[in-house]
């Protein structure tokens, strides 16, 4: 039998038969629904949606690894009970007692906006509902985030009907969650050698803070993102931990984007021996064996100076600058924030030499 005709019979299997799997009394009050749900990345998988009569909250089971296990042979029956496990697990999952009927109210959520960053043009029919900013090539998008814990993962996307029921602008939900996001994110920088021996080991890689006194400074490699390990791309859009780190670290910056989920940080300082070229070959070789395809940041390395304060990638041999101004009339180009680094930069040198003379009187 064809694997095509294979998946179509599980799915009608699951649509007849995936409630035998379940406790009699959650099957009496239950529908189930399936259809293809777009992700991140224009990722496209099968989601299988259980809806309870008295409850608001529909969790989303994406089958697509049992579609291919039915394919392999596996029995109809043994994945529509793994299938049923997992919908019990996730209904298990408390939100903070947060009641989704309050989701039309902006006031009652706008305390849990976050945002996420996605790769935009590899996005293109998944953000086609969903308002966003331009970040670069990328896109930051904003989430609810259902549950206050570090671990949890559950979310709504905002998207242009909640907008227009919120009558609130898009602006002021990304500025508000972008606020969120410092106090729900954690932001951790951990030299590479640290992360590697926790995973040698299976030991938790624990930090007390964001850069604490004691990190080593002359790793040739660190990763950046959030404590949580979750969405850790999104701190490209907090340019105050950039500069942070570049202040830290006394150097410019060299950003590849590992996943959307995490960042690897090389200190630019004359000592990375890889031409542009080759950074975006070995992004690409990574994104093709490592990462999720909707875990896919981007495909090319960032550089952030440390003097200008500047965000950036290199297209066509064009500096494209990745850092948010509110107002188009108000962007101001790479070569223009170039020089005006370099104009401050200067008058900076010359009020230290100006200091130092007087003290020196």
């Amino acid at each position: 039998m064809e694997t095509g005709s294979i998946k179509q019979d599980f799915i009608d299997y699951l649509k007849d038969h995936l409630l035998d799997h379940l406790p009699e009394d959650i099957a009496a009050k239950a529908t189930v629904s399936i259809e293809e749900v777009i992700k991140g990345n224009d990722l496209r998988l099968t989601g299988v949606m259980i809806s309870e009569n008295d409850s608001n909250i529909t969790p989303t089971i994406y089958v697509d690894g049992q579609i291919k296990e039915a394919q392999n042979g596996k029995e109809f029956s043994y994945l529509a009970q793994n299938i049923a496990n997992r919908f019990m697990e996730a209904r298990a999952v408390g939100f903070d007692d947060f009641d989704l009927n309050r989701v039309g109210d902006f006031n009652e959520v706008k305390n849990r906006l976050v945002t996420k960053i996605i790769n935009r043009d590899m996005s293109r029919d998944y953000l086609s509902d969903i308002p966003y900013r331009q970040f670069g090539d990328l896109a930051i998008i904003t989430q609810i985030k259902l549950d206050s814990s570090k671990e949890s993962q559950a979310s709504i996307t905002i998207r242009d009907d909640m907008l227009k029921r919120w009558d609130v602008s898009f602006d002021d939900v990304i500025d508000i969650a972008t606020k969120n996001d410092l106090e729900y994110s954690n932001p951790r920088l951990y030299p590479m050698k640290d992360v590697l021996s926790s995973m040698m080991f299976g030991e938790d890689l624990e930090q007390e803070s964001f850069l604490p006194d004691h990190m080593d400074q002359d790793s040739p490699m660190y990763v950046f993102g959030t404590e949580e390990k979750i969405h850790g791309s999104k701190l490209l859009n907090q340019p105050e931990l950039l500069d942070r780190i570049a202040s830290f670290l006394e150097s410019d910056l060299i950003v590849l984007p590992s996943s959307i989920h995490e960042l690897i940080i090389l200190p630019d300082n004359g000592t990375v021996t890889f031409n542009e070229e080759q950074l975006c070959s070995m992004i690409s070789e990574i994104n093709s064996t490592e990462v999720s395809p909707d875990d896919i940041l981007s495909s090319h390395p960032m550089h952030y100076l440390k003097d200008e304060k500047v965000l950036f990638f290199e297209k066509d041999g064009e500096k494209i600058n990745m850092l948010f101004t509110r107002k188009d009339k108000d962007r101001v180009s790479i070569k223009d924030r170039l020089e005006t680094g370099r104009q401050k930069s200067s008058e900076t040198k010359s009020e230290s030499r100006k200091i130092v003379k007087e003290a020196a009187r």
